[in-house]
């Protein structure tokens, strides 16, 4: 997947390294375009300088395009910026490529988002009945904790509670509409009635029959829990269906929990809910259940599920609707954990969350500053090549050796160290530095020599004051004769 833009910054599904590696890449391409075009737009200037009037260019102005701690150090050492105003520039960009790095590191970030995932094994709910007799899903086989497991991980995931066509023990699941058949829904049913502490269980639930607050089957499920030191209640869950077990309509359920107790009055205060599925394309589901055994067997279950502390009613409800839920997937699924989707389902597909790389704004920012200074360079090295092109040939020849880098200025050092025109950048490996007169001085020695004599070898200066001076030769201060002209010379400063 290419970027895409979502309104608020990019994203893609590669990977978050190698999308660093990408930007790094294009900051490189980019501060290495500035550095070539850079140094071409100086030399440019410096000739344009020449051929339209100037006898003169400030020394600073021969400079290449140097990185940010080269250009610091050469305006340390002189006081003038590298390549006069567009020094300046320099810095800026070496900073903006040094902050590119930065950016990278901290702009582009892997998150979660909605995708979807292909599924392997696990529950699967078929879309028409099996066909097999009625069963008591085991609220302890593994179907029912993946049924329960898959829809906890699909909330936590922002994703959707309900009765899934696939689910698997995926982390990362996330459902959406498509995902699922539908699911229970649990509504607040009738006031709340409050009990004493005291009161039975049993004779709580036969309240509740009475008060129509529950379906009065003949067996209602009730878990609860007491205190083990008043041997009062400390917990309660009763629910029980609508219908008898083996009906193939569609069936409900009511719910009834302890919501607050109250130890200073002694009183329990129970709340009531009512529990439908909806689910229209599965209805032959509720028949594949014994539901009263079923609601019975699961009861402890339930309780134990809603004893997360919690003041919202929603809370409880939701629990209620998705252990329902789990109820009619381990069922429907026939308590399987590992199948697979049938041959005709040809989506083998789940909504899920899938790592994905944002690309911030920065970066984008970053990498468009450093762009539009490369077409802006490019453009301004045109001019200048447009204003000097009219100009006749032999002048524009005078100005092309001007040094703009550090090989033209090794070239133009040889050319005036041993007065030789034509010396060229190939000729470069040629030439050494070292050692002269058996160590009586260092210099640079003409190529073809293996000793001092019969050609011309120059010391380097060893003065530190290199702006202003002037190279001429001078006395030998050990013989006091002057050298002889084509032999060896020795290079010293003079002050201009």
């Amino acid at each position: 997947m290419g970027l895409i833009w979502n309104g608020y910054y990019y994203f893609t599904t590669y990977k978050s390294a190698d999308v660093r590696n990408v930007a790094t890449a294009i900051f490189w391409i980019l501060t290495t375009l500035i550095t070539l075009t850079g140094t071409l737009l100086l030399n440019r200037r410096n000739r344009y300088m020449l051929l339209r009037g100037k006898d003169f260019i400030p020394i600073n102005h021969l400079s290449t395009w140097m990185s940010q701690w080269n250009a610091v150090t050469y305006w340390w050492q002189t006081k003038r910026l590298p390549g006069g105003r567009y020094g300046i520039l320099m810095l800026f960009t070496g900073a903006l490529a040094l902050l590119g790095q930065f950016l990278i590191g901290r702009y582009i970030i892997t998150v979660q988002q909605p995708g979807y995932c292909n599924f392997t094994s696990g529950v699967v709910v078929p879309p028409t009945s099996p066909g097999f007799n009625p069963i008591v899903p085991p609220a302890q086989w593994p179907a029912a904790a993946i049924a329960w497991n898959a829809q906890q991980t699909s909330i936590l995931n922002g994703g959707l509670q309900g009765i899934y066509k696939i689910a698997s023990l995926d982390t990362n699941f996330s459902a959406t509409e498509l995902d699922s058949y539908g699911s229970w829904y649990c509504d607040p049913f009738l006031p709340d009635r409050t009990y004493s502490l005291n009161t039975t269980a049993v004779s709580i639930a036969t309240d509740l029959v009475k008060a129509n607050s529950i379906f009065p089957n003949p067996i209602y499920n009730n878990s609860q829990s007491y205190d083990l030191t008043t041997n009062r209640l400390d917990g309660l869950l009763i629910w029980s269906a609508s219908t008898p077990d083996g009906r193939t309509q569609l069936w409900n359920v009511t719910a009834s929990y302890a919501a607050t107790f109250n130890y200073t009055t002694d009183q329990i205060t129970m709340h009531t809910m009512n529990c439908s599925m909806t689910a229209p394309d599965i209805p032959w589901a509720l028949g594949l259940i014994r539901v009263n055994d079923t609601l019975d067997q699961w009861g402890e279950k339930a309780y134990g599920l809603i004893q997360s502390p919690s003041t919202v009613a929603a809370y409880y409800e939701d629990v209620i609707a998705g252990t329902l839920n789990s109820i009619v997937m381990s069922a429907a699924g026939g308590n399987q954990v590992l199948e697979s989707l049938p041959s005709n389902e040809t989506d083998g597909t789940y909504g899920c969350l899938v790592p994905t790389t944002l690309i911030l704004s920065p970066i984008f920012a970053a990498l468009g500053v450093l762009t539009l200074v490369v077409v802006l360079m490019a453009l301004t090295t045109l001019i200048f090549i447009l204003l000097t092109w009219s100009l006749p040939p032999h002048r524009k020849a005078k100005v092309e050796a001007i040094p703009a880098d550090l090989v033209s200025w090794q070239v133009a050092g040889m050319r005036d160290v041993f007065r030789d025109e034509k010396i060229a950048a190939g000729d470069m490996p040629s030439y050494t530095f070292g050692w002269l007169r058996d160590g009586e001085m260092v210099g640079y020695r003409k190529p073809g020599s293996d000793d001092d004599h019969g050609y011309r070898k120059h010391s380097l200066p060893l003065s530190s004051k290199l702006g202003g001076s002037t190279y001429t030769p001078v006395l030998n201060p050990e013989s006091g004769t002057q050298q002889e002209k084509g032999r060896t010379a020795i290079i010293g400063t003079q002050q201009v």
